[in-house]
C-alpha cells in the first residue's frame, strides 16, 4: 500500500500536472480498495455458500439412507412373513424366476422331495431338480424341455401325478407367474390314493356278494 499524504504532504504545493497525477493515482488506489474488499466479501460468501450446500446435501444424504434403511426393513419383514407363511404348509412349495432358478421354498419340498440340504440355496437352475428327481426310485418331475416346449398356454396351470419309489403318491402342480417364473406345489396324495384303492376294493367286494347273492337266489 501507499500513503500518498507522506509522499506528497498536503502543505506542499504542487504543479497543477503533479497534483492531477496524485488525484488520480489515488482514485485508481480507492478502486483497488474497493475491488479487494469485493473480492473478499465475495470469498466469504462462496464459502458460506458451500458451507450451506455441503449441509444441504448431508440432510440430503442422511434422509436418503433412512428411507432406503426403512425399505430394506420392510423388505425383510416382508420376506420372513413370506417364508413363515411358506414354512406353514402342509404342501411342498417351490418359487422359480423367470430364469427358472430357485427364489424361495420350504421345509415341505425339501421333505416330499427328498432333496439333500446343501441343493437348496437361491439360485440353483431348475433343471438340478429335474434331474435329482429322475434318478431310480425318486418321484420324476418335468424335464425343463418339458417346461418351454411343453405346448401349454403360458398361463395355464399343468397338474401330473408321480409315484415315488417308497410309495408316496405325490401331484405336483406348476402354476405360471406373470413374470414368467412359476410356482411348483407338491401334495402327499398318498392316503387319498389308499383311501380310493380301499373304496375301490370294497365296491369290488360289494359288487361280487351281490352277484353272489344274485346266483346263489336264482
Amino acid at each position: 500500500e501507499v500513503d500518498l499524504n507522506a509522499v506528497f504532504p498536503r502543505g506542499r504545493t504542487l504543479s497543477p500536472k503533479v497534483r492531477a497525477f496524485v488525484d488520480f493515482l489515488a482514485e485508481r488506489l480507492a478502486q483497488n480498495d474497493a475491488r479487494a474488499a469485493w473480492v473478499r466479501w465475495l470469498a466469504i460468501g462462496t464459502a458460506l455458500l458451500a458451507v450451506l450446500a455441503i449441509l444441504l446435501a448431508t440432510r440430503l444424504l442422511n434422509r436418503a439412507w433412512a428411507s432406503s434403511y426403512s425399505a430394506e426393513k420392510e423388505q425383510r419383514v416382508l420376506a420372513l412373513r413370506f417364508q413363515t407363511c411358506l414354512d406353514s404348509l402342509s404342501q411342498g412349495v417351490a418359487v422359480f424366476g423367470a430364469d427358472r432358478r430357485l427364489s424361495h421354498w420350504n421345509h415341505c419340498f425339501q421333505v416330499l422331495l427328498d432333496l439333500p440340504r446343501g441343493m437348496l440355496r437361491p439360485g440353483v437352475p431348475y433343471a438340478t431338480f429335474a434331474e435329482h428327481s429322475a434318478e431310480p426310485g425318486r418321484a420324476a418331475l418335468e424335464s425343463e424341455d418339458q417346461i418351454v416346449h411343453g405346448g401349454h398356454a403360458p398361463d395355464e396351470a399343468v397338474v401330473f401325478e408321480r409315484t415315488g419309489g417308497d410309495g408316496h403318491h405325490l401331484e405336483l402342480r406348476r402354476t405360471p407367474m406373470p413374470d414368467g417364473g412359476f410356482v411348483l406345489t407338491i401334495s402327499d396324495m398318498t392316503k387319498r390314493a389308499q383311501a380310493e384303492g380301499v373304496l375301490r376294493e370294497v365296491q369290488k367286494m360289494q359288487a361280487i356278494g351281490q352277484l353272489t347273492g344274485g346266483i346263489a337266489h336264482d
